[in-house]
């Protein structure tokens, strides 16, 4: 979910979320810290803030662009990867569930002249964090994320076709598939489960325009597993973001793992 203020986080569409997934990851939250601790403790009891990572202010002046959140049950095994990437950027969250990366990546507009300027400095970003996890042929890699980035239908080789309502192609968007295709990574939206039914639904609802800029991102080593088991984009709700959530449900069984026991029976020294 993209651009969801603190304040909305006691949305009932939202709180309806952490009975129906398991991993929730919130971009371009913006709110102070205060607020941030505030979240955990509104969450349900077996709910938790996993990871985070906020952009602050720079010497350049450049607006404080937010908060990247992971929320997740708390009988998941998920940990915060130790390698973030070539270059540190504020706007990419890396964790690690098994043998799987998930990158939860956010890539500036360019609707601006300091956007620009943004987004080519977090495109390279972007570029080096693809090429240093795709490295291995198998390596198991999911990103999803607002990318800001039009691509129409285009697809990487190799992967499901795509039909989409949002046709338009970008040069940024064409720039974006190349890099997936170095990478082996081929997009959902459109291409499987739900979405790909319903044609390819759009993920933000401007004032004029209807656009597909929020993606997910999937290695041919979890696509050839069968471990995507759907993709979807929920309806849009404007109390709640201008962007639709987006889904991704995975069918592999290495998600869950039992809960430690707070009160383990003691044991006899050896």
């Amino acid at each position: 979910m993209q651009g969801l203020p603190f304040d909305k986080m006691a949305h009932p569409t939202f709180k309806s979320y952490q009975t129906t997934e398991d991993l929730i990851f919130l971009q371009e939250c913006h709110g102070s810290e205060t607020q941030r601790t505030l979240l955990e403790g509104t969450l349900d009891a077996d709910w938790k803030i996993g990871a985070y990572v906020e952009r602050p202010d720079n010497e350049q002046g450049h607006n404080k662009g937010g908060t990247t959140i992971m929320l997740q049950r708390k009988n998941l095994n998920v940990t915060m990867s130790r390698n973030q990437g070539p270059s540190k950027n504020d706007d990419f969250l890396w964790v690690t569930v098994g043998d799987t990366e998930i990158g939860c990546i956010y890539l500036r507009p360019d609707n601006r002249a300091k956007d620009n300027l943004d987004f080519g400095r977090t495109f390279r970003n972007f570029e080096d964090h693809i090429h240093l996890r795709t490295a291995i042929p198998e390596a198991r890699i999911l990103v999803i994320g607002d990318h800001n980035v039009r691509t129409g239908s285009l697809q990487t080789e190799g992967f499901s076709p795509r039909q989409h309502e949002d046709d338009v192609v970008r040069g940024r968007g064409k720039n974006y598939i190349n890099v997936l295709r170095e990478g082996r990574l081929g997009i959902l939206n459109g291409a499987i489960g739900t979405d790909k039914i319903a044609g390819g639904k759009t993920t933000r609802h401007g004032t004029k325009t209807h656009t597909t800029i929020d993606y997910a991102l999937a290695s041919a080593s979890i696509l050839d597993a069968h471990d995507i088991a759907d993709f979807e984009v929920f309806p849009y709700d404007h109390t709640l973001s201008d962007h639709c959530a987006i889904r991704v449900t995975l069918a592999a069984s290495f998600l869950t793992a039992p809960l430690e026991d707070p009160n383990p029976a003691p044991t006899a020294p050896i």
